[in-house]
């Protein structure tokens, strides 16, 4: 996998950002508004950003694929796809020299 960075990766970057600031209540209306195509897409960014954000040593990117996983709602897909970026973003994590754990809990509560 030789991902190149594009115009849309950075708007979901930003898109990312923006969820984390919401309350738990708008992030679980926004969740639910996200169709299953949408959620792919954003298990797709979040395996992308641990590659750009190893290449980059970048952990505001790493935040971001995390956020994009905390923006599903894991019970409308399959699990074994999140658990594969999960593991791609906490890999990176160790690699750039970040607490996996304190990344994975600061993503966006729940």
């Amino acid at each position: 996998m030789n991902p190149k960075q594009v115009e849309f990766d950075r708007i979901l970057q930003e898109l990312c950002s923006s969820f984390a600031k919401k309350s738990p209540g708008e992030r679980s209306s926004f969740r639910a508004a996200v169709s299953l195509e949408e959620f792919y897409t954003l298990i797709e960014f979040a395996r992308r950003a641990a590659v750009f954000s190893l290449r980059r040593n970048d952990s505001h990117i790493l935040q971001g694929g995390l956020t994009a996983l905390a923006m599903i709602e894991a019970e409308r897909t399959d699990s074994r796809d999140i658990l594969i970026a999960l593991a791609l973003l906490h890999h990176s994590a160790v690699r750039i020299g970040m607490n996996p754990s304190s990344a994975f809990q600061t993503a966006a509560p729940v």
